[in-house]
């Protein structure tokens, strides 16, 4: 390689790298405002889930994958998270543990973060408390240049670790 091409490849690496930085910041702070906003609306028995579907989720977003592997719509999830069949509890509790990754890819206009959530909840009455870990694939779109959730799965949640859930 030519002192040249080095440059020139140390220039672009550099500027990817600023780029990712960037992106994945703005990435980490939408995560951070869904999430909590999302908690918001869980725990208002699902009032104003049209309005936070709309406000983090892609239009192509058909819906999210359950821990079962099972698709949910946007309406099937709308209705039940509104249903007295879900009731989220201990609002303090419910929680992002932390962000495990963050890739930023397609020249900065596409990104997958994987979280780490405490969900304490009620199903038909049966109360979950489960740490689950949680995959988002965003994309940042044209037209208003936010990021928006393309593809959202939550696979199988664990215990969470006893010397925790006193905290």
């Amino acid at each position: 390689m030519t002192v040249q091409t080095t440059q020139v490849l140390s220039e672009s690496m550099t500027k990817v790298m600023t780029l990712n930085t960037t992106e994945e910041h703005g990435v980490k702070n939408r995560l951070e405002s869904f999430y909590n906003d999302w908690m918001e609306m869980s725990f208002s028995n699902g009032k104003g889930f049209t309005e936070w579907w709309n406000q983090y989720f892609a239009k192509e977003c058909p819906g999210i994958i359950r821990a079962s592997g099972n698709p949910l719509s946007s309406q099937a999830w709308c209705k039940m998270i509104s249903s007295d069949n879900v009731t989220y509890l201990d609002r303090k509790r419910n929680r992002i543990v932390s962000v495990d990754s963050c890739l930023i890819f397609a020249d900065g206009k596409a990104a997958i973060t994987v979280l780490t959530a405490d969900m304490i909840f009620a199903y038909n009455d049966v109360k979950n408390e489960d740490r689950a870990k949680i995959s988002l694939t965003w994309t940042k779109c044209e037209h208003d240049n936010q990021w928006r959730i393309v593809h959202f799965q939550r696979a199988t949640g664990q215990p969470i670790p006893a010397q925790e859930e006193e905290q």
